[in-house]
Parts: C-alpha cells; sequence; structure tokens
C-alpha cells in the first residue's frame, strides 16, 4: 500500500491541539521538509514514508520502536542541559551511525568481498582472528 494516498484520520487530536481529518502523506512531508530545509537539515523527500514503513517493518517483526527511542533519545536533553539522553558524541553513536549508512547503501558490498576482508585481518593479525 502506498502511503502517499489520503489518509482518513478521523478526527485525531494531538498534544498541541490540533484537530485533522483528511490529510496526505505528501503535505506532512512537504510542511515537514520546509521545517528541516529551515533548520539546515537535509533529508530524504519521502522521509516521512520511509519512517512510517519501517516502523510497520519493525512492529512486523516483533521489534520495539527504536525509531521512536532513537528520536526521543537525542531530541530530549538530559535534566542538567548538557545532553541528549544518548550523546551523540561518544559511544556507541558512531557504531550506530556507520551501521545506519552501511545498511542504507544502494549497493552493499558484495559476499565475496566480505570474506576478502576476513581473509585480510586473519593474515595481518598473524594466523589468529582475535587478540
Amino acid at each position: 500500500m502506498c502511503l502517499a494516498n489520503v489518509l482518513t484520520l478521523g478526527p485525531v487530536s494531538c498534544d498541541v491541539g490540533c484537530s485533522l481529518n483528511t490529510i496526505t502523506i505528501t503535505e506532512i512531508s512537504k510542511v515537514f521538509s520546509e521545517f528541516a530545509k529551515a533548520d539546515n537539515i537535509t533529508v530524504s523527500c519521502n522521509f516521512i514514508e520511509l519512517s512510517l514503513e519501517a516502523m510497520k517493518y519493525l512492529k512486523l517483526c516483533g521489534r520495539s520502536n527504536v525509531l521512536d527511542s532513537l528520536a526521543r533519545g537525542l531530541g530530549t536533553k538530559r535534566q542538567d542541559g548538557e545532553d541528549s539522553l544518548f550523546p551523540a558524541k561518544r559511544m556507541p553513536m558512531g557504531l550506530l551511525e556507520y551501521m545506519a549508512n552501511f545498511y542504507a547503501a544502494e549497493k552493499l558490498p558484495s559476499v565475496s568481498g566480505l570474506f576478502y576482508q576476513l581473509a585480510t585481518m586473519h593474515a595481518h593479525n598473524t594466523g589468529t582472528m582475535s587478540s
């Protein structure tokens, strides 16, 4: 199902007192993109649709909504106001960033390329995979 079609939400209220009846994902995406652009943030033109599809996939797989958790962790300041709940300048942010960018790539490295990398690591570690 393409989420770019009209969604009939019925009377929906949100925390800021708004009320929505019928809205399209395209309209939501345009507004979201404008807010992002105003803050000089680059997002995919279908970010909202991708986010919803990702959350549906996580639910289908019986996983928690890590997208929401990540957004809350990065977007919420600690009580001392120094950093976010999930500090972006420390581990494991670099690992998460690398993995997200790796799996979001259009073309993943071939399996044979990965075997070559493993063989090279093995050769450089004097015959052992761990130190």
